[in-house]
């Protein structure tokens, strides 16, 4: 996410170029200099999460989609496909970086006890403990139980092996998948 403190939440301003399958339309469109120059402006201020003015433009794009079935109802929904597409490939996305995230930790980990001592062992705590909680801040509750699902078959003896750091201790607050 860009600059933006977590004001714009990247998910509602990242829409996909291409559909599940990887299909791609180009799109050329003429404009005034000064559109493009406002355009970049935007990107570039780091306020929201555009990477890019493309993003910028096809999350323009459909959310005026959005506003013309507001308008005229009868003309039906034009966006759903899109929003669904969307929510589905940034689910993907936002897995991948945790799958990623994950066998980062694996590995570090694994360095670590091949080290062995007290400070590897202290700093496995410590890392385990972070992915832990990233896990725990997953907003997506399916995917949070399944993360956590994968994360105590793994390290629970690791934590557990600690007074007061057990994943118990660290999931207080959570009922909804005990």
């Amino acid at each position: 996410m860009n600059g933006d403190n977590g004001k714009h939440p990247h998910q509602e301003f990242k829409i996909q170029a291409a559909d599940e399958k990887g299909h791609t339309e180009r799109v050329q469109i003429r404009m005034p200099p000064q559109m493009l120059s406002k355009m970049q402006k935007a990107v570039n201020s780091k306020i929201w999460p555009y990477e890019n003015y493309q993003e910028l433009a096809r999350h323009a794009i459909l959310q005026h989609l959005k506003w013309l079935e507001r308008d005229e109802p009868q003309v039906g929904n034009m966006s759903y496909q899109i929003d669904a597409m969307n929510v589905s490939m940034n689910e993907e996305l936002e897995f991948q970086a945790m799958d990623q995230m994950y066998q980062k930790m694996q590995s570090v980990f694994k360095k670590n006890l091949a080290l062995g001592g007290d400070i590897a062992h202290s700093r496995n705590l410590k890392l385990v403990s972070e992915i832990w909680r990233k896990i725990c801040a997953i907003d997506d509750a399916y995917w949070r139980a399944l993360w956590k699902d994968k994360f105590r078959k793994e390290y629970d003896t690791v934590l557990s092996s600690v007074p007061d750091m057990g994943l118990g201790e660290l999931e207080e607050g959570d009922p909804e998948w005990d």
